[in-house]
């Protein structure tokens, strides 16, 4: 019984850990693909259909120099989104100038700063 319980415990150990390796592999896994002719720099392994849409509309607004409001809901990476394809498309047209992002709180810019950082140290 006790060799059983020993046994249960080390496998319970083993799949905690596996869990945490693969979860640090999704973290750490990235992506580069082209999007309507722009190689986009995303730092995780999958993206949504949503994000890809916002993107794709992003990059349109920017190829005609024109404005864009785009929605998506809460939690669905608006963020990084965002950055990954304005920094991508400003590696590849420096002339268009910075990105000003605005946030109501500090709470708030420093998630945006650590994206961007993450975003960064991918590319």
């Amino acid at each position: 019984s006790n060799q059983n319980s020993a046994a249960a415990a080390a496998a319970a150990a083993a799949a905690t850990e596996e869990q945490q390796q693969l979860a640090a592999l999704r973290h750490v896994a990235a992506m580069k693909f082209v999007l309507d002719g722009l190689t986009v720099y995303f730092p995780y392994e999958y993206i949504y259909p949503e994000q890809y849409r916002y993107m794709l509309e992003l990059k349109r607004a920017l190829d005609a120099h024109g404005h864009c409001l785009l929605e998506m809901p809460t939690g669905t990476g608006k963020t990084i989104t965002l950055l990954s394809l304005i920094t991508s498309y400003q590696l590849e047209h420096p002339e268009v100038g910075k990105l000003v992002y605005c946030t109501r709180t500090v709470p708030e810019m420093e998630k945006v700063l650590a994206e961007l950082q993450e975003l960064i140290e991918y590319r």
